[in-house]
C-alpha cells in the first residue's frame, strides 16, 4: 500500500513500511522499519545511518505523517530508543 505524506512516500508491505523523502526533509533520506523486530532504520542526509530497537509500530505511523520527520524522530525517538550506528 502506498501513503503519499507531506515530506516523502511511504509504502505499506507485509510487515514493514519504507519512507523515501522527496527532498523536503532535510534531516531525513530514508527509513525503513520491520514490525516484527520493531526496528527503525534511518538514512540520514548527511550519510550516517542508524538503527532504532524496540519502536513501537504505532510511533512510526506517527512519524510517516508528522509535519517535520526530523523534528519528530529527534524528539521521540532518539534518546529514548537503544540505537547502533551502522554506517
Amino acid at each position: 500500500m502506498r501513503l503519499d505524506t507531506e515530506q516523502g512516500q511511504g509504502y505499506l508491505h507485509n510487515g514493514f513500511i519504507t519512507w523515501l523523502s522527496n527532498g523536503e526533509s532535510s534531516a531525513i533520506d530514508h527509513f525503513i522499519y520491520w514490525s516484527e523486530t520493531q526496528t527503525l532504520t534511518v538514512a540520514y542526509t548527511n550519510g550516517g545511518m542508524y538503527e532504532y530497537r524496540e519502536v513501537p509500530f504505532s510511533l512510526v505511523n506517527t512519524l510517516l505523517f508528522a509535519d517535520s520527520v526530523g523534528s519528530f524522530l529527534a524528539k521521540n525517538i532518539k534518546g529514548s530508543h537503544d540505537f547502533r550506528r551502522v554506517a
